[in-house]
């Protein structure tokens, strides 16, 4: 990549990253204002509903680069396969668990996430039902998801 394009691609993975940041805080937000509704919904339907956030812009926008930059220690990180584990796995420390095995090894954990970040979420709902995900990960209405691909 010649040097332009190279500051083009940093330009956009940071202003991605920044407009993903303002997602956040704008869903959280919309949270609060829509708080009568709250009672109302199931955990789960509540987190599908007013906590999730989806974004994509394509491909090597730096989607995967958001998650080892922002994820903590409690928050989760879903993925779809042992490669894309082996990608991140050495840059952050919160668990990481590959889609097809979240039904056994979640019910082994915790299980109280601050934000859940699901990579290629298309890819994720193809092992696990996007409600049977949020019917195992969404126990409380503090839950934040991050999709983050198509």
């Amino acid at each position: 990549m010649n040097n332009e394009k190279a500051k083009t691609h940093e330009f956009i993975v940071e202003n991605f990253h920044k407009t993903i940041d303002n997602l956040v805080r704008l869903n959280t937000q919309n949270r609060v204002v829509a708080d009568r509704h709250k009672r109302a919904l199931s955990p789960n339907f509540w987190a599908m509903k007013f906590c999730t956030v989806r974004c994509d812009i394509g491909r090597g926008t730096g989607k995967t680069e958001y998650i080892k930059r922002r994820a903590t220690k409690s928050d989760l990180v879903i993925v779809f396969n042992d490669e894309a584990c082996s990608r991140i796995a050495s840059e952050i420390s919160c668990p990481i668990i590959i889609a097809n095995q979240l039904e056994r090894k979640i019910m082994r954990m915790e299980n109280r996430f601050n934000t859940i970040f699901i990579d290629e979420p298309e890819l994720i709902f193809r092992e696990i039902s996007q409600q049977r995900l949020y019917s195992l990960l969404a126990h409380d209405y503090q839950h934040t998801f991050i999709l983050l691909g198509s």
